[in-house]
């Protein structure tokens, strides 16, 4: 829904503009909000600028943190478009006790790649989500036979994913790195596809490998 705002350039003169919209969610806070908006002003201090940032209050009470949205002038209507909001704390995906157990790595990793999501660098996080899986794969065979874990360690990760013996946990990786290639390649193959998709696939991956973590450590303890 577009909203009019008025802005003071340098000089002193006020602006009338149209935005498109207005943050609806605090980034420190995390809730769905309508901000109040209190000020902002161009870039360079002129009217005429294609960009400007703009001054909001949280309307959560426990918050009341100010929100800055950075906006974009659109070439074609004259509407300022939002890009991104700022600050933003991230929200960690927490993991169970059975995948802390086998790859700490592939936690911090998406974990980062979550942050870089959030925060709008988009472009990238997708080449961080696929380098989580490597890091869960590899962790997981090595975790089954640490005897091996200098040999898994050099190998491409299609051929890490090829060795698992278990199906379920291998198609669905399989999956999931094609999707994560698409990230880090010019073009993409899948191109209904998008991180999303390969969040949940990894997400998955993730439930198998922790079910037969699980499984072999009941096994084992009541054989």
């Amino acid at each position: 829904m577009s909203r009019s705002i008025t802005i003071a350039a340098f000089g002193g003169n006020r602006h009338n503009l149209t935005i498109d919209c207005f943050p609806s969610k605090c980034g420190l806070c995390h809730k769905q909000v309508d901000p109040t908006f209190i000020s902002g002003a161009f870039n360079n201090g002129s009217a005429q600028s294609n960009k400007m940032e703009l001054a909001f209050q949280c309307t959560n009470r426990e918050c009341s943190s100010l929100i800055i949205g950075y906006y974009l002038r659109e070439s074609a209507s004259g509407t300022f478009k939002l890009q991104k909001h700022a600050p933003v704390i991230p929200i960690n995906k927490e993991f169970n006790a059975e995948i802390l157990e086998v790859s700490s790595n592939f936690i911090e990793i998406y974990n980062q790649s979550l942050f870089a999501e959030q925060t709008g660098l988009t472009l990238i996080s997708g080449i961080g989500y696929r380098k989580s899986l490597e890091f869960l794969i590899k962790d997981y065979l090595i975790f089954l036979d640490g005897e091996k874990e200098e040999e898994i360690s050099k190998k491409p990760l299609g051929q890490c994913i090829n060795e698992l013996n278990n199906n379920n946990i291998k198609e669905i990786a399989k999956r999931a790195t094609w999707i994560g290639n698409d990230e880090a390649h010019y073009t993409r193959k899948w191109g209904d596809k998008d991180i999303n998709d390969l969040k949940k696939l990894i997400d998955v991956t993730v439930y198998f490998i922790a079910m037969d973590v699980a499984a072999k450590k009941y096994l084992k303890e009541m054989s």
